[in-house]
């Protein structure tokens, strides 16, 4: 059995032989040692007691919600729950501020779009969300709250084990899940 690399990319498109037509992931597109390095602050970032502090908050929204959709009898099962509850408690665990739902649905599109191939679907879903991709996340740090998974993630940067830019890499790709379990529907 050969030797599994990442960093030649995840998806369809092998980096080794085309020009990826977006950054790699530092988390899941890198090999050691660098992976190591990423992997380390997410790690410490998502920690089995942090994870476990989100429970109590995941419920009481999810019980806040369905409690509001329950009320009203009939619902939109993708507009006012699929799209609402991932885009709710994902962003508020990172520890994001503000945040554009819609926009991180589309990011979330096209996340899920990107492994696979170059067609219209990808290409859609780019011009959607790239443009607020770029501006959003290039001043992640403004925009983390102290008591969220980004916040321990810079202070990954402020302890020289990655840089700041890494870390709002990092914080993005934390935001990934939310988006991405709602593009499946």
């Amino acid at each position: 059995m050969g030797t599994v690399v990442s960093s030649r990319g995840v998806g369809l498109q092998d980096f080794s032989l085309e020009e990826p037509w977006r950054p790699p992931s530092i988390v899941l597109e890198v090999d050691p040692p660098y992976h190591t390095k990423t992997r380390t602050v997410i790690e410490q970032a998502l920690s089995p007691a942090a994870v476990r502090n989100l429970t109590k908050s995941f419920r009481e929204d999810a019980e806040k919600l369905f409690g509001e959709l329950l009320e009203r009898g009939t619902f939109d099962a993708v507009g006012e729950l699929a799209e609402i509850y991932p885009t709710t408690v994902f962003p508020k665990a990172v520890g994001l501020q503000t945040i554009d739902r819609r926009r991180l649905i589309d990011y979330g599109e096209m996340v899920f779009s990107a492994i696979g191939p170059d067609n219209e679907l990808r290409r859609n879903a780019c011009q959607r969300a790239l443009m607020w991709f770029l501006g959003s996340w290039s001043n992640a740090s403004a925009n983390i709250s102290p008591d969220g998974f980004g916040s321990a993630i810079y202070a990954g940067a402020d302890a020289g084990e990655i840089s700041v830019e890494e870390a709002g890499l990092l914080v993005r790709s934390l935001c990934q899940p939310g988006s991405i379990l709602r593009s499946q529907l």
